[in-house]
């Protein structure tokens, strides 16, 4: 790991750039144990200075001379000894991996080292700091990880019943990422009881990206979802990347039980027994339109209908670019859709423009576009999407009221008193946290 840090900048000494500084932006160091052999990974994106190189989408750049050339890894292994192992670069655009492959023998001899020195070519060398983790079981088995969010005032309902039915339904942790501390009162008591890790500055490390993100809520997608995955390895068993607050991880039928034993448990005994699946497509689905209110909810003591059960409309299917379902594509549904990646930490080596999970090779991808679970992106809850205002997306009038249905069905119908309680018992521990930091 990066010994407590988020996010390590670090000046690289660079021939091509002499009178500019090569900065490294590293989120993400780990190892991991492949087919008797270890690969200690560092994650990335460089810049010039604290200059900002864009690419589609509005995603951030990567500097592409960092890629370029043999890479080498060098460690300080004690007795006046260092032990150099060549490297492999993994470029996708907007995050750089440089994986140190190592044997069982040169591990155990890196377990005594405290930085790893990268060198490439001789063009430029920088030198990353690590701090090697006490072995330890997976303490969870899904956690899901939020893209940076930033003016969430005012949203303490949503935060509350999003945290409630994603730990209903088998989430068992949550990462946060905030831009501007905007959530930390929102999810204080989530990360006061353990079930969550909040970050409240994500973009500090950099003044020009902090600046950036502001004006462009995609530019630092890339590292946080490089953070999470770097930072869930040995934590978690799956992991799956939120877009954002109005992303409801959902099932196409009543579970018994939670999600795991409904499809993770089998997802994990696919992966001990047969190829290993490190990414799995889930298919998301707009729902908005006219807002649905329970009847008498506003009468005293009543309980409003839950947030993920207010808009029904939906055009039913995923949204899909069709110009990416071209030839062989076109049998690969997921290829062509703005959809949201579960995957196996260990074996995601990234996620691409948002959507897609890029796994390491040989590796199975999923598509789960007709499988048991789905996102329900309830866009109504913020009045619009990245592709336009929902009176463009959804202008027909098919209706969907399977969300409050397929609940009742695995919890119950004393499902909404334990939502409406469970509203009540986080807003009193808010309240007593304000209470405490006033005092």
């Amino acid at each position: 790991g990066l010994c407590g840090h988020e996010v390590l900048s670090i000046v690289a000494a660079s021939k091509h750039h002499k009178h500019r500084n090569v900065v490294l932006h590293v989120v993400g160091v780990s190892a991991v144990s492949l087919e008797g052999r270890w690969v200690l990974e560092i994650s990335y994106v460089a810049t010039l200075d604290d200059e900002i190189s864009m690419m589609s989408h509005s995603h951030l750049q990567t500097l592409y001379s960092s890629t370029l050339g043999d890479v080498w890894c060098s460690f300080d292994v004690g007795g006046n000894q260092r032990l150099r192992v060549q490297a492999s670069v993994v470029s996708w655009g907007s995050d750089t991996t440089v994986q140190c492959w190592l044997s069982q023998g040169e591990f155990c001899l890196v377990q005594n080292a405290d930085a790893v020195a990268l060198a490439a070519d001789g063009t430029w060398s920088a030198t990353v700091p690590f701090c090697v983790e006490e072995e330890y079981s997976r303490k969870h088995r899904l956690t899901a990880c939020t893209h940076p969010r930033w003016s969430m005032q005012g949203h303490e309902a949503l935060i509350d019943e999003w945290f409630h039915y994603h730990f209903l339904l088998g989430v068992e942790h949550v990462f946060v990422y905030d831009v501007d501390g905007s959530l930390e009162r929102l999810v204080q008591p989530y990360v006061s009881n353990g079930s969550a890790t909040y970050f409240p500055s994500w973009t500090t490390f950099s003044p020009a990206l902090h600046a950036a993100s502001l004006h462009n809520r995609w530019l630092l997608h890339p590292l946080s979802e490089v953070h999470c995955i770097h930072a869930n390895r040995g934590r978690s068993r799956w992991i799956w990347q939120v877009q954002n607050f109005d992303d409801y991880l959902s099932v196409r039928e009543p579970l018994s039980g939670s999600i795991h034993d409904a499809v993770l448990d089998k997802l994990t005994h696919m992966s001990r027994t047969g190829p290993v699946i490190s990414a799995v497509h889930l298919a998301s689905v707009f729902f908005g339109g006219p807002r649905k209110v329970r009847a008498g909810s506003k009468l005293p003591g009543s309980d409003p209908l839950p947030l993920f059960a207010q808009w029904q409309h939906s055009p039913g299917s995923p949204h899909c670019e069709d110009f990416r379902l071209l030839e062989r594509q076109g049998q690969h549904r997921g290829l062509g859709q703005w959809g949201n990646v579960l995957a196996d930490p260990e074996q995601l080596l990234a996620i691409i423009l948002a959507h897609w999970g890029r796994g390491r090779p040989g590796t199975m991808h999923l598509d789960m576009t007709n499988g048991p679970l789905y996102v329900r992106n309830m866009v109504g809850i913020f009045g619009d999407t990245a592709f336009g205002s929902m009176t463009d997306v959804l202008h027909h009038e098919r209706i969907d009221d399977s969300a409050e249905l397929l609940m009742r069905g695995a919890f119950g119908h004393q499902f909404w008193g334990k939502l409406a309680k469970w509203r009540r018992d986080h807003r009193g521990a808010r309240r007593k946290l304000h209470e405490r930091e006033k005092k």
